[in-house]
């Protein structure tokens, strides 16, 4: 156990049983995404949303678990500039798409291909899980992480620490 803490950092057991699960259920998915194609080209569609899902999903996992306040500063920013180009630019050009879409789906709901909206939402939801296990739970716990230490701190030549410019 304490092997695999040093490793793995204090969940070492989240990590392996969330990578195991990932593995299934991504295969699942890859069989899923082969068996409910029609054809060559039903196949490739299916695995190109399930592919736009996992990684839309590896972003949000990203964007709720930052590492620590720097990369939560950084992935805050990234938040707000994608999310001014999503609400300000490419919702103004996929608008009517989507406002037809919508309307499709509420006329007839048996001609929206619910299958790759699952798969895209389930391979979203893996993506997210796996991403967000893995940056919450490894590496050493808060008792393990490096703190600063007064001895660590940047020393001038003569010997006096670097506090005062004048």
């Amino acid at each position: 156990m304490e092997r695999l803490t040093k490793k793995l950092g204090p969940h070492p057991y989240s990590l392996i049983f969330t990578a195991a699960f990932a593995l299934l259920f991504g295969g699942l998915l890859v069989y899923l995404c082969i068996v409910l194609g029609r054809d060559q080209a039903a196949v490739g569609l299916n695995l190109l949303v399930s592919l736009l899902g996992a990684l839309s999903g590896w972003a949000l996992g990203m964007f709720f678990s930052p590492i620590d306040a720097r990369d939560a500063k950084r992935l805050q920013f990234v938040g707000k500039t994608v999310g001014a180009f999503i609400s300000g630019y490419l919702l103004a050009k996929v608008d009517p798409f989507l406002a037809e879409q919508v309307k499709l789906a509420t006329e007839s709901p048996s001609k929206v291909n619910w299958v790759r909206v699952g798969l895209c939402g389930a391979s979203m939801l893996l993506g997210t899980v796996v991403v967000f296990v893995n940056r919450a739970y490894s590496g050493p716990g808060e008792r393990q992480r490096p703190q600063p230490s007064p001895s660590l701190a940047p020393v001038s030549p003569r010997g006096s620490s670097l506090k005062s410019a004048s």
